[in-house]
This record gives structure tokens, sequence and C-alpha cells, in this order.
């Protein structure tokens, strides 16, 4: 094994989100947005997995023209799959 992250309980679950978005404009690629360990694409709207600060995500989100439809913090199962798909080769999740 190998460690992905570490930290406080309460830090780790205060620092990953779940927002849904809504563009102002169809894409056919995500926003850039830092922090966001996944995106998944349903109609109209993207749902990140992100990491960090919730004020620093919600202000990004909003700064590339997106309604936020959406904001949750992460369960430790999603937080745990989150990293584990994002610090893992792409042939290693494929399995």
């Amino acid at each position: 094994g190998k460690l992905v992250f570490s930290g406080a309980l309460d830090e780790v679950k205060q620092s990953h989100h779940r927002l849904t978005l809504r563009l102002d404009q169809p894409r056919d690629q995500p926003p850039a947005i830092a922090g966001v360990l996944s995106w998944e694409r349903r109609g109209g709207e993207w749902t990140a997995v992100a990491r960090g600060r919730s004020e620093e995500l919600l202000y990004a989100a909003s700064s590339v023209g997106a309604e936020i439809i959406e904001h949750r913090p992460l369960s430790l199962d999603e937080i745990f799959l989150a990293q584990v798909h994002q610090s893992a080769p792409a042939e290693e999740v494929a399995r």
C-alpha cells in the first residue's frame, strides 16, 4: 500500500466536497477548477468531487460562469474512493 493523504478526521471531511454545476453555456469538457479530483456529466450539469476550501471552490465555480445547483460534504467512503482513484495509475483503475 501507499499513503495517499493524511490529516485530522475533521480536516479531511471539511476539505472534500461534491459540487453540481450548471454552466451558462453547454460544454463538451468540464471547466478548469483547481482541486477537482473527478468530474461526471449528466445532461447540462457537471458534478465535481473536489478537495479544497469550500469558499475557494464555490468562488472558482462562479468565476467560470457556473450556477451551483448542489454543494455537500462527502462521506469518508466517498473521500477514500476519490483519493484512491486520483492517485492510481489508469491501468489499475480500469481493473
